[in-house]
């Protein structure tokens, strides 16, 4: 009895861990893309404000 509870609590347990990081993964994509983006438009300020 205990066992079979144990699993179905590891398996919770792993759900929830991969849902995280599908999260986390998800979170730092979007923080590269905005550095990207900041990054192209700080270039682009800098270069007009050159010329």
């Amino acid at each position: 009895m205990s066992l079979v509870r144990q699993q179905s609590q590891m398996s919770s347990f792993s759900v929830h861990s991969s849902v995280d990081v599908g999260r986390h993964l998800f979170i730092l994509h979007l923080h590269v893309e905005v550095l990207k983006i900041i990054n192209v438009v700080w270039c682009q300020f800098r270069n007009f404000r050159c010329k």
